[in-house]
């Protein structure tokens, strides 16, 4: 008894802490209702599609376990989040499970995932699941024929991807209509003191 009440302290303390930086993290289960830190978010985080996102992770007390990132379009106005998603690829690794260092500074990481091309979105949810193991050592110490179970806890984050050029096109567009703006400007004057003699 002693041994399963030490294994769920240990499972139940180990995620406290855990948050995606970057993007900002929420909870999981709600539907369009966010709660207050997402509401502080008013224009999510926007991606291209078919680049990198570099996604800052804090897992803070954990010794060994994965990470997994999944995309879940909205499909409508009060869906539930991630009914359905597609797993994301990790750059720089095989597979789409990133594996834990334990001896990375305060627990903070930085991955690099890949968005799929032409995947794009005003409003989704990139799904972000921690999959830890947590034993609790017999009273020999050592660890070995403990008692170990799987610990998963998801949080999600609300992004929006946009396509390759759209990001590229939004500032030549800005551009051209402040120097168009500023070029019948000049006209404008050239024709009034021209047409005054």
């Amino acid at each position: 008894m002693a041994k399963l009440l030490l294994l769920l302290l240990t499972v139940g303390t180990c995620c406290w802490a855990q948050i995606l930086v970057s993007p900002p993290s929420r909870s999981c289960d709600e539907l369009e209702a966010m709660d207050e830190s997402s509401q502080a978010v008013k224009q999510p985080p926007q991606y291209v599609a078919g680049e990198e996102m570099l996604v800052k992770a804090q897992v803070p007390h954990v010794e060994k376990g994965v990470f997994e990132f999944y995309l879940c379009p909205k499909t409508g106005l009060g869906d539930e989040d991630c009914l359905m998603r597609w797993p994301l690829e990790i750059s720089g690794v095989e597979g789409r499970q990133y594996k834990m260092d334990k001896n990375t500074q305060g627990g903070e990481y930085n991955i690099p995932l890949i968005i799929p091309d032409h995947f794009t979105c005003d409003s989704c949810t990139l799904q972000w699941t921690v999959v830890t193991k947590q034993c609790a050592p017999e009273d020999g110490g050592d660890g070995a024929g403990s008692s170990c179970s799987n610990q998963r806890t998801t949080l999600c984050s609300d992004i929006s991807i946009v396509e390759r050029g759209r990001r590229q096109k939004r500032s030549w567009g800005f551009i051209k209509d402040i120097f168009s703006g500023a070029l019948r400007g000049a006209i404008q004057t050239f024709k009034n003191r021209h047409v005054g003699i």
